[in-house]
């Protein structure tokens, strides 16, 4: 996984999104809507304020900010925490998709984007 040029900064608000691999559909049914924002409210909830989402099937967005309590570790720790915490969302939903529907592939193109 490349590094973040872009520090994830306390109180500040910033945009998550990815896309399916070779566009493909990510969501595919209800449970499986309901399993990834479980896991945004398992990983992301401790250092990020959701403000609104959007899942769609082939991609999602997250508009959140990063907690301003989180503002006592310093900033590449806040952002090592952010990123990590996307990067289980990622893998966990991944896997629980493949073992769901039998199959053996990567869903979504790459790693999460967030920007300021």
């Amino acid at each position: 996984m490349p590094r973040r040029t872009i520090p994830f900064i306390p109180d500040q608000y910033y945009h998550f999104y990815n896309r399916g691999n070779n566009r493909q559909a990510v969501f595919f049914e209800r449970d499986s809507y309901l399993y990834f924002l479980r896991g945004i409210k398992k990983y992301l909830n401790e250092y990020m304020e959701i403000i609104a989402y959007c899942l769609m099937p082939t991609h999602y967005h997250i508009l959140a900010r990063v907690r301003p309590q989180v503002s006592e570790k310093q900033t590449s720790e806040v952002s090592k925490s952010v990123s990590q915490a996307m990067q289980k969302i990622g893998i966990s939903y991944t896997k629980a998709i493949n073992k769901r529907f039998s199959r053996v592939a990567r869903c979504f193109k790459a790693s999460f984007r967030g920007n300021p």
